[in-house]
């Protein structure tokens, strides 16, 4: 869907502004979605959470413990948030390159903590007709054309334009199948701004 709103005025002979107010919402494109929701907070796995937590905790020397205690011993000998995550603490995009725990030889509790709906599946990403961009542009120009401005010049023309614009879109490019990671919110959105003279 698309319109433009537009006025133009001659300010005085030989000069014309033109102000265009743009819009254009492209519905239905494909958008890949991951039905499993690898990564989504909603379903971590507690207990590959703590075998993270504990396999990280035991390599820093701080027992395989997951309370309080072990976790600021392994912190005090330097542990990172980066060190829990490779051992699990982590999406199963992360951690098993979206693939599912059994592919890897592992069960889902020493999987990844977050490894979506399916622990045993990983990433299934299906196309869905559900992408939605929205674009809203503001244009003007200031055109003059001056005959005989100075001896010897016929004619001059002078240009001026601004654009300002704002980009809605769940992807980040329209042109091609782009995958959708956040489940919350996958709207990004971008603003630009441009203007130009020309003589």
């Amino acid at each position: 869907m698309q319109f433009n709103i537009g006025v133009q005025r001659e300010l005085h002979p030989g000069t014309v502004l033109t102000v265009d107010y743009i819009r254009n919402v492209g519905l239905h494109s494909l958008l890949g979605y991951d039905t499993n929701h690898v990564g989504d907070a909603r379903y971590l796995n507690v207990n590959a959470a703590l075998n993270a937590i504990s396999t990280t905790n035991n390599a820093f020397g701080c027992g395989t413990g997951t309370d309080a205690a072990s976790i600021n011993c392994a912190i005090n000998a330097k542990a990172t948030i980066f060190d829990y995550a490779g051992n699990g603490l982590d999406s199963g995009y992360g951690f098993l390159g979206s693939l599912g725990a059994p592919a890897t030889g592992r069960t889902p509790d020493t999987g990844a903590a977050f490894p979506g709906i399916n622990p045993s599946v990983g990433a299934n990403q299906m196309l869905f007709p559900i992408g939605r961009s929205a674009y809203n542009g503001l244009q003007m120009k200031l055109t003059s054309q001056k005959t005989d401005p100075v001896p010897g010049m016929k004619s001059v023309n002078f240009v001026v334009s601004y654009a300002f614009s704002r980009l809605s879109a769940m992807a980040r490019d329209g042109d091609f199948i782009n995958n959708a990671f956040s489940f919350r919110n996958s709207a990004v959105p971008r603003k630009s701004e441009q203007s130009t003279v020309t003589a």
